[in-house]
């Protein structure tokens, strides 16, 4: 009797795990990227990559660039150009260059833009995604970098500065996460999926973020809109045209999802107070 349980556990056990293996098998396949060049840059002392290369464009003038995370930089469709850029320099006749990088937010930005003479640039268009607003100890190592120059400092840093902890991975289920969605492409399904569920949005920083976006008076909110208002008045100096858009939650495109419609209420704020 317990010979045939344990046969009935492990054929379960088995099945389950062909099929997980199939699945990721799938979903390596299909975001298979193809390889391409890309280029270092630093910003102070961390190392980030762009798919244009910055240091032959500082012997260019009349730039049109965009700034932006890695949707930006579009890494698995890159290859083949089709990421955002590519696709919009086949529908016009203005070049844009790539200057998408990894975990990007404005703060980086501000460094980055430093790589050109003011009078390079004739368009900059700055791409948002949700997890811009996040203040980790990361991004606060660009902010106190940056100190001292800019219009608004989060004290928030400080703290986390000054402490061991990590606000992206500050629990076992973040560490878990963090750890998995760099090992398995099933995982991030999954995650995604959960995420969209009432009960597990409390264990994910995104729900946070929500509120962040929601609330002018919370410090992330404060920064985030600090940096792009500071990165427009120092091009706005040297008659630099500069646009900002955004990235809506690309997993979940609902009309009635708070994530996507958060946006507006960003804006609105942005309008208000800026």
């Amino acid at each position: 009797m317990k010979k045939q349980r344990f046969f009935k556990i492990f054929t379960v056990f088995l099945s389950l795990l062909f099929c997980l293996v199939l699945l990721e098998l799938f979903l390596y396949f299909e975001n298979y990227s193809k390889k391409y060049l890309k280029y270092p840059v630093k910003i102070f002392d961390k190392n980030f990559s762009t798919n244009d290369d910055i240091e032959t464009l500082k012997y260019k003038n009349n730039l049109n660039i965009f700034i932006g995370d890695s949707f930006t930089q579009g890494e698995v469709c890159a290859g083949s150009k089709k990421d955002l850029v590519s696709q919009l320099n086949k529908l016009q006749d203005n070049y844009f260059y790539n200057l998408g990088i990894p975990n990007g937010n404005p703060i980086r930005y501000i460094q980055l833009l430093k790589n050109f003479k003011p009078n390079q640039l004739s368009n900059v268009i700055l791409v948002l995604y949700f997890n811009d607003i996040n203040l980790d100890k990361s991004s606060c190592y660009f902010y106190q970098k940056q100190k001292k120059e800019l219009t608004f400092y989060p004290k928030i840093c400080d703290s986390l500065l000054s402490s061991n902890e990590d606000s992206s991975n500050d629990t076992i289920l973040k560490k878990l996460d963090n750890f998995l969605e760099n090992k398995l492409k099933s995982w991030l399904l999954l995650r995604e999926a959960l995420i969209n569920i009432s009960f597990f949005k409390q264990f994910y920083n995104r729900s946070s973020w929500v509120y962040s976006f929601d609330d002018a008076k919370l410090e992330q909110n404060k920064a985030i809109l600090n940096d792009i208002l500071f990165i427009k008045e120092n091009l706005k100096k040297n008659n630099v045209n500069f646009y900002v858009t955004y990235y809506p939650d690309v997993n979940y495109l609902e009309a009635n999802n708070k994530i996507s419609n958060v946006w507006n209420n960003f804006i609105q704020i942005a309008d208000k107070n800026y």
